[in-house]
């Protein structure tokens, strides 16, 4: 697809790609406490394990690639440039939805309000109880559903082709006592986006339970969001996995009770009890086997040396980077986890893992002269292309590696690499966190089911259905091998081209990249350099330059390589 640029903003936004399941919830507002307050009553709502919600600031939506992956934006407060109403307007036009909590700004709110007032509000067959309202409305109307008094039946918007998607008003909520619009509903049909404007402050309703009813039913029913709330899994114990041998001499050289950053893990003799598992208290038995986790499939699909033959698995933790990060462990120790309550990615970013997930981390002793070592940043690369090619059926089912770090299926993300490391001596302490969605229906997509649909046109092709042990030793597989092949030739040219051969990227397609704070350069996309910088070309100058992964983002959608906030 082509893009096109907002009006007056120099920026380009992509229509997003609306295939899947978006899991980000983005709030926006310039008043901190009110953007705080909003983003908290929505967590007392939604569905977390399925939704993630940022606090945003405007100047982040200015720069972009954010749309892809958002399921809703929530609206508050002054919209502080006009270029920001366009780019809001043009995400409604490519099938976004969008939730106006007391904005004031039109055409998504009301400027002028006298003294906030309560009220009662009439939706559908329901009515709240008293609730704080802005004390401005869209006009007094006889009936629910009718054209609001005071706002365009039609809201013309466009999607990112230029097209036309208008939006049809209609009023949802009005107060008992005067008949006045204070919710009104945008519905721009099959193609087009979804918005409700409210002038009801939800996050002063506190216990108020006609007020979360309302709010409940607005997400739900009126913008798509999942609120049905599940109980949060219980910490379980871990089990500490490998041939005796293994597992005997990492016991004699550590203390029974191994306190790392943010967990402290107690090794328990089998037959042993031990304590009680929590956020920062891992149980760790040994000799011991877990039920959820085959470690006969596992083990047998392993074929390494060192990578992944010392494990600790667990049911439910934190997150498996908590298990490496701190003291450090043995060369290739690996963390594996069925559910995580706190997974990460890069930066601030939150990594959403259900069951279903392969969710597992690992650390890499890399000494500092070795060809990875002067080449450190190359590994989250290998990483995901290891788990890419994990896959026999990767090419028919378009499974690719993005750069930096992420592993789509066709055009959307499903997997991700967290990298981090340390210096310890001469050594190189990196800890690689990896989560793939395998056979767990959302947030997004997942391997089996690509598998499946490959399956039913191809019924002679290697397109079994994939289980977390599989993917996770394979991964190890593919990624010891690329490491012995760098230290043998002592070369990473041919495993950086098989990276670009399978990446998601197309030929020398054209991206902007932010060269410094608000300043962009129409480049070339090209390749990636001996360290797995990027490399583009500049259209104008002719200036070819690398770009560092740690300091940029790249949007694939909007073709976009900004600075990362």
């Amino acid at each position: 697809m082509s893009s096109s640029s907002v009006q007056g903003s120099g920026l380009s936004v992509k229509s997003p790609l609306r295939s899947g399941k978006p899991p980000n919830i983005l709030v926006l507002c310039q008043d901190d406490k009110m953007r705080q307050q909003i983003a908290n009553v929505l967590r007392s709502i939604i569905a977390t394990d399925r939704h993630v919600i940022y606090e945003i600031r405007w100047e982040q939506v200015s720069v972009g690639g954010w749309a892809e992956q958002t399921a809703l934006l929530v609206v508050s407060g002054p919209i502080p440039d006009p270029n920001h109403v366009s780019i809001l307007l043009q995400f409604l036009g490519d099938g976004g939805r969008l939730f106006a909590w007391c904005c004031e700004t039109p055409p998504f709110g009301l400027s002028v309000s006298d003294e906030d007032i309560n009220g009662s509000v009439v939706y559908g067959s329901s009515q709240t109880q008293p609730l704080s309202l802005r004390n401005c409305g869209w006009g007094t109307v006889k009936d629910l559903n009718s054209v609001p008094p005071k706002f365009p039946r039609i809201l013309e918007t466009n999607d990112s082709e230029g097209i036309s998607r208008p939006l049809t008003s209609s009023v949802f909520g009005k107060t008992r006592e005067m008949s006045e619009s204070v919710i009104l509903m945008l519905d721009g049909g099959v193609l087009g986006g979804k918005a409700v404007l409210s002038q009801v402050h939800f996050e002063d309703s506190g216990e108020n339970e006609s007020s979360a009813a309302l709010l409940s039913t607005i997400l739900n029913q009126n913008l798509g969001l999942d609120c049905q709330k599940i109980k949060a899994p219980e910490y379980e114990i871990g089990f500490f996995l490998g041939d005796h041998k293994r597992i005997e001499d990492f016991l004699s050289s550590n203390p029974s009770k191994l306190e790392q950053t943010e967990l402290v893990m107690e090794f328990v003799p089998r037959g042993e009890q031990g304590p009680k598992p929590n956020h920062q208290l891992l149980p760790v038995h040994y000799f011991e086997c877990p039920q959820k986790f085959s470690t006969v499939e596992y083990f047998e699909s392993l074929d390494t040396r060192e990578l992944g033959r010392l494990l600790i698995y667990t049911d439910v933790m934190s997150s498996v980077m908590n298990i490496l990060n701190g003291n450090p462990l043995t060369h290739g120790f690996t963390a594996i986890a069925r559910q995580q309550t706190s997974g990460r990615g890069r930066g601030k970013n939150v990594w959403l893992s259900p069951e279903g997930s392969a969710l597992f981390a690992f650390q890499l002793h890399v000494s500092g002269d070795s060809g990875i070592g002067r080449r450190l940043s190359v590994l989250q690369h290998l990483a995901a292309l290891s788990v890419v090619l994990s896959v026999p059926a990767y090419k028919e089912i378009g499974l690719k590696v993005k750069w930096p770090n992420d592993i789509y299926l066709k055009d959307q993300k499903m997997g991700g690499i967290l990298v981090e490391s340390l210096m310890n001596g001469k050594i190189f302490l990196v800890n690689i966190g990896i989560g793939v969605n395998v056979s767990n229906a959302y947030p997004t997509i997942c391997i089996n089911k690509a598998l499946a649909e490959l399956k039913l046109i191809d019924k002679d092709i290697d397109a079994s259905p994939f289980t977390p042990e599989r993917l996770i030793a394979r991964t190890l597989n593919n990624l010891e091998k690329f490491l012995d092949s760098v230290e043998e030739e002592k070369s990473l040219d041919a495993t950086l081209r098989l990276y670009v051969e399978n990446w998601i990227h197309s030929g020398e397609e054209e991206v902007r990249v932010e060269v410094s704070e608000g300043k962009f350069a129409t480049c070339l996309l090209q390749s990636v350099d001996d360290f797995g910088f990027l490399r583009v070309k500049d259209v104008t100058t002719g200036h070819v330059f690398s770009v560092q992964p740690d300091g940029n983002s790249f949007d694939i959608t909007n073709r976009l390589i900004s600075i990362k906030q």
